[in-house]
């Protein structure tokens, strides 16, 4: 049995800064010459609801996460590749 500890008021202040932070990002990860723009923007909507599931729990992703993240977004890697642990 485990016990919900509340957040203080400053705590979700500090994580909605981070997932706005995050939104703006997403724009500017969207590679707009790529073919397939609607599986592009679909794959981008993953990667947002993903960041914003880790910055609710007060975490940031790490450039590596992010670079791999980019390529996924790209279409370069598939999902099985996405998910594989960055290093």
């Amino acid at each position: 049995m485990t016990t919900d500890t509340p957040i203080t008021d400053a705590e979700q202040h500090n994580k909605r800064q981070n997932l706005d932070a995050m939104k703006d990002e997403d724009q500017t990860m969207i590679d707009m010459n790529s073919t397939d723009t609607e599986q592009c923007r679909k794959r981008q909507n993953a990667v947002k609801h993903a960041r914003a599931s880790v910055g609710l729990e007060g975490f940031k992703l790490s450039e590596a996460c992010e670079q791999q993240a980019a390529r996924f977004i790209a279409g370069e890697i598939d999902l099985p590749g996405f998910l594989k642990p960055a290093r």
